[in-house]
């Protein structure tokens, strides 16, 4: 118990550096991420030596890898032999984040719980993160429809409204997929929604898209997209009154990400 304490004493007499040199973190952005849509994760590493940490290609003494477990013996193979952080420097006494997506390197399009830890090699040693858990939801459907690409009819894609919450907040997802070929076309996110009625969605012959859903009192969200032969593109997002007026309160462009490619 004496050598204990002694011990004890004399760490706290060190400086911090000394005792915990490198730390590393890893926080999820988003605990729950739709089906097809990116999976984020933030890596962050406390610096306490007296020298830069250099990452990437030109710099071997230092790694950034992920493990990535279904369960407690099932473990997912990394997809490519790109590097998850191709160039980074982290200053001497410095914090510093990169948020790096999985769905680059595993393949997490199957809906369940993913379990995600960092490892960091430098100069022969690993230093591990915690876990960080994630779960892959196919989030609540809406309105589905199916339209055949214009000049295209023999190309079928699924236009699917979902809602799921983050945080606090309802918000409402347009996927795009082609059901056939099991192919997504990405996860528009749209912004909040308020579920007092249906949201609708609107083709016309020329491949145009428009949907509309409540965002609040009296403020619908009216947004275009346009079907391209390589995906779908974002054009604008207005926000009217039920009489179709604009009101001047700004807009947010939709957030897309698309994932498992």
């Amino acid at each position: 118990m004496r050598i204990r304490t002694i011990a004890l004493l004399i760490l706290s007499a060190l400086p911090s550096c000394l005792v915990a040199q490198f730390s590393v973190h890893l926080t999820a952005p988003n605990e729950e991420v739709l089906q097809f849509e990116a999976m984020p994760v933030d890596l962050t590493i406390q610096n306490e030596t007296g020298s830069a940490i250099e990452f990437g290609k030109y710099h071997p003494h230092a790694k950034v890898q992920f493990v990535i477990r279904r369960s407690r013996d099932r473990f997912l193979s990394k997809r490519n032999e790109s590097l998850f952080v191709s160039s980074w420097s982290v200053a001497s006494q410095k914090e510093s984040t990169r948020r790096i997506d999985m769905s680059r390197f595993f393949d997490v399009r199957p809906v369940g719980r993913y379990f995600v830890r960092a490892k960091v090699e430098w100069r022969g040693k690993a230093y591990r993160s915690r876990e960080a858990i994630i779960d892959v939801v196919n989030g609540m459907e809406l309105l589905t429809r199916d339209r055949e690409l214009p000049e295209s009819p023999s190309i079928v894609r699924t236009y699917s409204l979902r809602y799921w919450a983050r945080g606090d907040t309802e918000m409402l997802f347009l996927c795009v997929y082609d059901a056939k070929e099991r192919r997504s076309y990405g996860v528009f996110e749209l912004g909040r929604i308020v579920r007092v009625f249906k949201p609708r969605i609107e083709f016309d012959p020329l491949g145009n898209i428009r949907i509309m859903h409540l965002v609040a009192r009296d403020v619908i969200a009216h947004t275009y997209f346009i079907a391209t032969p390589t995906g779908v593109r974002f054009i604008d997002q207005a926000l009217r009154n039920p009489k179709g007026e604009p009101i001047e309160t700004g807009t947010i462009e939709p957030r897309f990400s698309i994932g498992g490619e």
